[in-house]
């Protein structure tokens, strides 16, 4: 630029008064100066570019001016709007506002103009939100209705709801009104009103937008005289059906009715019996919650009948039975859900669990006796136990489920207790010769519900429950017969390396919380047999997998290594770690490699074994040659070195060795990528850091000159001679490298 700035200099502005073309081209050069220089966030000089680009300008009338000249300065003027907003100098403010004067005097109705001027109002630390909403009025008003421009405009609007959802909401209603109705561009026009739908719904009170709302669809509907197609109305009424259940949870039944009722009107006939099923019985549970039961009896009349013959429905009705005190009607509805077939029994078990609330054992019985009979259908010698655990086990997790508070000890306990028993009754089971009850699709549905229910509540569960929950799943596993169909197969062999890969995961959290050193040590043990087991079962299973599960049990297998390598530390199994490193060699990368490091450094490992994992791992990088993360390896080095600087001294010198070949082939690297600019040459990212350098040398020269103090010629010679060569690497122009040359031949010799 101080180029750029020295030929500008040389310009004779007064010749350019004269000669109109020679200006104008003066003024195209710093204007794209300074437009180039908007892009890189230099506004300062840009400001001062476009200024000189404006002043280069011919300055006639107007009116003639050529039309190029005209587009020439509008750029300008618009650039320097840009460049000037963002400086923070005390007259900014005053630029802009004079320039945004000049451009609506000249060029007012242009679409960059108002745009510009809705920037800089944003971009003012108080948005002046009445004079955005009138910029944006004028936009609405003169703009070509299009797709994108219809995207522009609902831009700016969210962007003045931040500031006001009341003129947000009048310019949205314009739009649809004023503009979109009449261009008759439906897509266009769902899409503005679903979005006005969503900024309804968003505002805080609940009663909020539903007469503005109601008012629209109706004035809509008598222009479109059609009801929105199938995507708007479902897309409006998943809105509608947000602020319903927020004005139902707060108990606001009447709102939360009239909210049901604004997404049943006919605009919205097209969203489907479904979603009219659905409003239907937020309405009854509206009654309900108002002790209206005969209000809910006529909802209940006016659903089609196939709506009023669902699960959830009859539900519903039961509901309205208890609280009308029906027993007929109570009966006929537990009648109907027992007739429903696969799914009906969570149903039945509500409608329990609602008897129980209001404490009537009259209906709680009758409610009892259907489910067992529905479960007895199942069975040709009464009940069938492994229904009746299944059936026990879903009533505890809904309660589990569906508490809002802790979670009980005495639930959670309770459920793994039901699924140890039922792993211990089918090992019973199989024992006898009269054939057993647990078919393989019923110890498929405990293997997977326990293995389910262990990863759902992982995170929120005492670690030992959950441990209880894996190895049931894993019980019912081993209990499978051996001839089974592939498909068979191959998810018994999943979900068992998916068992072993949570149950390693589970010991370790334990263990790293336990306090307790024995127990500590016990789930750190527990987590290296999961993790043994996991890879006996992957190496087996490997070929046989499918791409994804291979991928995502690799991926798994790579998350076990780092635990497994972190649990043989912790148990001082110092002969498993070189084994853990080489089984990883193939596909770890520096991540793995820093866990495994981490994990070294922050151990009480004798010296030597920590500085012989450190050269495995780095030995396994250098070999890959693909070092992602040079700085990380090198301070990996550097810890290396010095554990071996006071254990080995022969280590020591071939981790010099391995850093001065690191060193040289990152900076082979680097300096590649610097070739395209031999002026400026600069160190690279991926360059070995120039500290760590630094350090390895002296460091590696002090202890040469301890070689000379023995003496020992020959080692301080080789040392000496490793620190000159690292030295030689570093990019101050020699300067290290001198002093340590300089200080080693002042030695004398014998």
């Amino acid at each position: 630029m101080e180029i750029t700035e020295h030929m500008f200099s040389k310009i004779d502005m007064a010749y350019l008064r004269h000669d109109p073309t020679m200006a104008e081209r003066c003024a195209g050069v710093t204007y794209d100066i300074g437009k180039s220089m908007i892009i890189r966030g230099e506004h300062s000089s840009a400001a001062c570019w476009l200024q000189r680009s404006y002043e280069a300008l011919p300055q006639p009338e107007i009116g003639r001016i050529g039309e190029n000249r005209r587009e020439l300065q509008f750029a300008v003027l618009l650039a320097r709007v840009r460049a000037n907003m963002f400086l923070q100098h005390e007259d900014g403010e005053t630029i802009v506002s004079s320039l945004l004067d000049i451009l609506e005097q000249e060029y007012g109705n242009r679409l960059p103009v108002i745009l510009l001027n809705l920037d800089v109002i944003s971009k003012s630390p108080s948005p002046d939100s009445q004079r955005y909403y009138a910029k944006l009025c004028h936009l609405v008003r003169t703009v070509p209705v299009t797709e994108s421009n219809y995207e522009m405009i609902t831009r700016h609007i969210h962007r003045l709801n931040k500031w006001s959802s009341e003129l947000a909401l009048d310019i949205l209603k314009q739009l649809l009104i004023q503009r979109l109705v009449l261009h008759n561009d439906i897509f266009i026009l769902e899409k503005c009103f679903v979005t006005f739908v969503w900024m309804q719904t968003a505002l805080s009170e609940l009663t909020a937008g539903l007469n503005s709302l109601s008012g629209l669809i109706e004035k809509l509907e008598e222009s479109l005289r059609k009801p929105f197609s199938e995507e708007a109305a479902q897309a409006s009424l998943i809105l509608l059906w947000k602020k319903t259940n927020i004005a139902y949870e707060r108990k606001e039944y009447d709102v939360a009715e009239k909210w049901c009722l604004l997404a049943r009107h006919m605009m919205f006939v097209n969203a489907g019996n479904t979603n009219k099923t659905k409003l239907c019985r937020k309405m009854i549970l509206c009654a309900l919650g108002k002790m209206d039961a005969s209000k809910a009896r006529q909802l209940f009349d006016d659903m089609p009948e196939a709506s009023r013959s669902e699960s959830l429905t009859q539900y519903l009705l039961y509901k309205v039975a208890l609280l009308d005190k029906d027993t007929q009607l109570a009966m006929e509805c537990l009648e109907t859900l027992s007739k429903q077939g696969t799914g009906s029994e969570k149903y039945i078990l509500a409608c329990l669990a609602e008897t129980r609330h209001i404490e009537d054992k009259y209906q709680e019985v009758i409610a009892l006796r259907i489910l067992l009979d529905n479960l007895d259908k199942k069975s040709l010698d009464g009940i069938h136990l492994p229904a009746l655990l299944r059936h026990t086990i879903r009533l505890l997790v809904s309660e589990v489920s569906s508490s809002d508070q802790s979670i009980q000890l005495d639930v959670i306990e309770n459920t793994c207790n039901v699924f140890e028993i039922a792993s211990a009754k089918a090992i019973q089971y199989r024992d006898q010769e009269n054939g057993s009850p647990f078919s393989i699709s019923e110890m498929e549905w405990f293997s997977r519900n326990s293995y389910n229910l262990a990863v759902k509540y992982c995170t929120i569960w005492d670690t030992r429950p959950v441990l209880s929950l894996v190895n049931t799943s894993i019980k019912f596993l081993d209990m499978y017969p051996s001839n089974l169909s592939l498909k068979q197969l191959y998810a018994v062999t999943l979900r068992r390396l998916l068992c072993y890969f949570l149950g390693a995961l589970l010991n370790m959290a334990r263990a790293r919380t336990e306090a307790d050193a024995q127990t500590r040590a016990d789930y750190y043990l527990d987590s290296r047999n999961c993790i043994q087991f996991f890879r006996d079962a992957f190496n087996c299973e490997t070929k046989n997998l499918e791409v994804a599960d291979r991928n995502d049990l690799l991926q798994k297998h790579r998350t076990l290594l780092a635990f497994d390598f972190e649990a043989a530390v912790r148990l001082r199994q110092w002969e498993s770690l070189s084994e853990i490193i080489e089984e990883s060699e193939s596909f770890a990368d520096d991540v793995l490699y820093g866990t495994f490091s981490d994990a070294m450094l922050c151990s009480e490992a004798p010296l030597e074994n920590a500085a012989r994992v450190l050269q495995q791992i780095t030995t396994n990088i250098a070999r890959h040659g693909e070092v992602r993360d040079t700085t990380k390896l090198s301070r990996w080095i550097r810890c290396q070195f010095q554990l071996s600087l006071d254990s080995n001294v022969e280590m020591a010198e071939s981790v010099l060795e391995q850093a001065y070949v690191l060193a040289r082939e990152s900076h082979s690297r680097s300096e590649k990528g610097e070739h395209r600019d031999l002026h400026r040459p600069a160190i690279s990212s991926s360059s070995y850091p120039e500290e760590e350098l630094e350090w390895l040398s002296t460091t590696a020269f002090n202890r040469a000159v301890d070689f000379y103090t023995k003496p020992d010629d020959a080692s301080c010679r080789r040392w000496a001679q490793k620190s000159l060569d690292l030295a030689g690497l570093m990019h101050d122009g020699g300067l290290l490298y001198k002093v340590l040359k300089d200080r080693f031949e002042g030695l004398r010799w014998q």
